[in-house]
């Protein structure tokens, strides 16, 4: 739509900044800026400044809801600026400070159209070299599935940490003093040499037999540390970051954009596992797992932005939905945007290697982004086979390694192909997980790169033995004693090498993976309580079970007990054996409490009193298994495997006391025809009131109880035991 001059010239607003309608700059902030703006290193003095501005002029593929950042300016420096769209006319709006006082963004105060020209006129200022007046065009956007934590998960969706499920599947620990808790099991292979010190950080996502995802930390032996369930769709990335000075926790939590690309934003927890952050992307955009970056003040950002684009030229669709990679830089305390790039204005379509002729093409597929010392940013594209380095200042690629257009010549080595995890370091070098998947194999390589001969010379390379190829996923991490980590992708295992090359620790984790496994220090100190549970056994002793789920500090634990809640003595005090300390009492104490200690034997926290509890095992014939695994996959869609270990519960349901089950017996004898009722926990006092209240046996009650329980369970109907 084109306006007439007339309409043009009414409908014209100048919009002028001063001084006083910018939010206060902090004092440390504005020392560090001028109170004009400067000409760049290397610009004459007098010269009209030059200032970046986001979205960069000429862009194709800003969102309609943008704001419009102004870098290299401090704010009352600015002066007067106009803002009209092509379709939506003349734009108001308001204007928040950057922290670091070198930038201000206008935040117009309705959204532009879709598909239109917005052109900017900055009075005094030279906008990327472009002049006083520079124009951009708003993308088409399109669908964008997926869900945001907070809002479309909102009473509805992902699992209820809180909840703890039936079963403990294999590949998973299970723990009675935290049922809800199900972390991967990990098998560990030690080699020559020492690893490196700190933990491990992992987060499951995908899975073969439904396995509970959540994140994970684990020591170098397999124990876990700390874990926590999803709450939503998809978890990924745990890793340490600094956050306000301190070190903390950071993990994307979202859904599902399409195959290995996800929408979300990303949830930072402080050393108490307390969330202290919620980071979301800016411009109506959302964050997507394969990477987030934190610096002091700002958060940078890997987003998966569908458009719509015309792809005939290169025989797709008119109106196809394209997957541009966004790399985003956000303040932190303004929330305005310091930085943004999309792939589209700069990467064409022709250099991917991805199907263009479907309905939905993810030509990039960007998987990581990393920073310099410098500012500039680092990033990966599995679907065009390259790295790409962003110029902070123009937002432009500055250079290109690997793919088919290549700016490097490799020395020593054939290049790499659907990589993963490029990271930039500060000898010059850049590591990267090569999937190789037109080599057949996958690998952990790093180059040298020379900027003047543009080459880049391999330095290392790590290849598993006997060499394993991961379709998907991948990383590696060098690690400060030299040692290097290296993730396996989709093949569900992670090693670490020593300098020599020699590996030192291998981990497999059956049945799921993670997308990242990275190596950290860290210290947790929760200030929620420890758990326990105790179980009496046949032969009269009980059972205590001690948990403290993140702490770092847990050295040993003290065990008490008695009669009832309110007279508890001592009994024992013992080391920490893992994340659950199991602890044989010869006692007939009904009641138990444990309090961790640390290292020198103070109190780091004390559970709440619980029950000692008897376990209900039921065995069955392969026949009525099978039916019964057969007719609650049918009726309730879930998998196999956990209805064949709650097919028992159901036969306990389904007999009850109207007549015996087929097979009841104490103890569980060795079989592939019995299971343990996952849920058949009861608190003993209860038990024998029931008894003798209703003159049933233990074991009667015990198998009415596990039929119930799994049938509530089933519908919905209890959270937790």
């Amino acid at each position: 739509m084109v306006h007439s001059p007339k309409r043009y010239l009414i409908g014209c607003l100048v919009v002028t900044l001063l001084l006083g309608a910018v939010p206060h700059v902090p004092a440390s902030a504005a020392a560090r800026g001028a109170a004009r703006a400067e000409p760049p290193p290397g610009q004459p003095p007098g010269q009209v400044p030059i200032v970046q501005m986001f979205p960069r002029p000429g862009s194709a593929a800003a969102s309609a809801g943008t704001e419009i950042s102004f870098r290299g300016v401090t704010p009352p420096a600015l002066g007067s600026i106009e803002v009209v769209g092509a379709v939506t006319g003349a734009h108001q709006g308001s204007f928040v400070g950057h922290s670091d006082g070198l930038g201000v963004s206008f935040r117009p105060a309705v959204p532009f159209s879709e598909g239109e020209t917005v052109t900017v006129t900055a009075a005094g200022l030279d906008i990327g070299g472009n002049g006083e007046s520079v124009s951009f065009s708003t993308a088409i956007a399109g669908p964008h599935a997926g869900v945001i934590i907070g809002e479309d998960l909102a009473g509805a969706g992902g699992p209820d940490p809180a909840v703890a499920h039936p079963l403990v599947l294999p590949g998973e620990h299970g723990f009675l003093s935290r049922p809800d808790l199900r972390p991967p099991v990990q098998t560990l292979r030690a080699g020559p040499g020492a690893v490196a010190g700190g933990l491990l950080f992992g987060s499951t996502n995908q899975s073969n037999n439904g396995q509970q995802q959540g994140a994970f930390i684990t020591d170098n032996t397999g124990e876990v540390v700390w874990s926590r369930p999803a709450t939503a769709p998809v978890i990924g990335d745990l890793k340490v970051v600094e956050y306000a000075n301190q070190p903390a926790l950071a993990f994307f939590e979202g859904g599902i954009l399409s195959r290995g690309t996800f929408t979300g934003a990303w949830t930072v927890l402080d050393s108490s596992y307390r969330q202290i952050a919620h980071l979301e992307a800016a411009n109506g955009m959302r964050a997507d797992m394969h990477d987030l970056v934190l610096t002091p003040t700002s958060a940078v950002f890997l987003i998966y932005n569908p458009i719509v684009l015309d792809l005939t030229s290169l025989g797709g669709q008119r109106n196809a939905l394209v997957y541009e990679t966004v790399i985003q830089e956000v303040d932190l305390s303004s929330r305005a945007v310091l930085f943004e790039w999309h792939s589209t204005d700069d990467v064409p379509i022709s250099e991917s290697h991805a199907e263009v002729r479907g309905p939905l093409v993810d030509y990039m597929h960007g998987n990581s982004v990393d920073l310099d010392s410098s500012g500039d940013f680092y990033v990966s594209a599995r679907h065009t086979n390259t790295v790409y380095k962003l110029d902070r200042q123009s937002g432009s690629v500055e250079w290109r390694l690997g793919g088919p257009a290549s700016d490097f010549t490799f020395v020593n080595d054939p290049g790499f192909d659907v990589q993963h995890d490029a990271r930039i370091h500060d000898n010059g070098t850049l590591s990267l997980f090569d999937n190789g998947i037109d080599a057949g194999r996958s690998r952990a390589v790093a180059y040298q790169l020379n900027l003047q001969d543009m080459t880049a010379t391999r330095t290392y390379q790590l290849r598993f033995s006997p060499d394993i190829l991961a379709l998907t996923m991948g990383g590696t991490q060098e690690l400060p004693n030299g040692n290097t980590l290296v993730s396996w992708g989709d093949q569900r295992r992670y090693t670490e090498y020593n300098a020599a090359g020699q590996m030192v620790l291998d981990v497999t984790m059956p049945g799921t993976s993670s997308y990242r496994i990275r190596r950290f220090d860290w210290a947790g100190h929760p200030t929620a309580r420890p758990d326990a549970a105790a179980l009496a056994l046949p032969n009269g002793t009980v059972n205590v079970y001690a948990s403290y789920n993140g702490s770092t500090e847990t050295a040993a634990w003290r065990i008490a007990g008695g009669p009832d809640p309110n007279n508890l003595t001592t009994l024992r005090t013992v080391p920490k054996d893992g994340f659950e300390t199991t602890v044989n009492i010869a006692t007939s104490s009904c009641y138990f409490q444990v309090t961790a200690l640390d290292g020198t034997g103070q109190e780091l926290g004390t559970s709440t009193v619980v029950p000692c509890w008897l376990r209900a095992e039921v065995c069955w014939s392969q026949s009525e298994a099978n039916a019964l695994a057969f007719l609650a996959f049918w009726g309730y869609g879930m998998s196999l495997e956990r209805f064949h270990l709650g097919a028992a519960a159901f036969l306990a349901l389904l007999y009850g006391s109207r007549r015996p089950a087929p097979t009841v017996v104490e103890p569980l004898p060795v079989g592939d025809t019995c299971v343990s009722v996952p849920y058949g926990y009861y608190e003993k006092p209860v038990l024998d009131l029931l008894d003798a209240a209703y003159g049933t046996s233990t074991v009667d009650t015990l198998k009415y109880a596990a039929g119930l329980l799994f049938y509530l369970t089933v519908l919905g109907s209890i959270s937790r035991v």
